[in-house]
């Protein structure tokens, strides 16, 4: 496996992954992302792609002034391979702790999964997808 930024020609296949993923999770509202609410979704952060034999199979994008982990997909195909734990890995590495994330509630295959690597349930607040789980891997700052 390899992680890499992404390439121009990249983009539709995240799309087609990150509306897939969502899709098969059902903690999300059912609406697909065209490629250019997926672009406006994504525009000012660094994107990491895993790619394994079969081409791209997930993404992570953070918003790098705030080291805040604002997208992280993997394929279902893939997903319990140690993908997620290698990008979030690539993501400590490249831009440091603390690293934060809001997961869905409703999303408990992935809040267990960011709790099994480690994060630290902060917050609760509401979003236009339900309940979400503020995440903070590392050291908090004093109040």
């Amino acid at each position: 496996m390899m992680i890499t930024p992404p390439s121009e020609e990249d983009l539709p296949r995240l799309c087609q992954l990150f509306n897939q993923t969502r899709a098969a999770n059902a903690s999300f509202s059912g609406k697909d992302y065209s490629l250019s609410e997926f672009m406006r979704a994504i525009d000012g952060e660094v994107i990491l792609v895993a790619r394994d034999q079969d081409g791209i199979a997930g993404f992570a994008a953070v918003w790098a002034p705030d080291n805040f982990l604002h997208h992280l997909y993997i394929a279902p195909a893939q997903q319990g391979r140690g993908l997620g734990r290698a990008l979030l890995g690539r993501c400590t590495q490249d831009f440091g702790l603390p690293l934060s994330l809001k997961c869905v509630k409703a999303n408990t295959r992935a809040c267990r999964f960011y709790e099994h690597v480690g994060f630290q349930a902060v917050a609760e607040g509401d979003s236009p997808d339900g309940i979400y789980v503020l995440y903070r891997l590392g050291p908090c700052e004093a109040p």
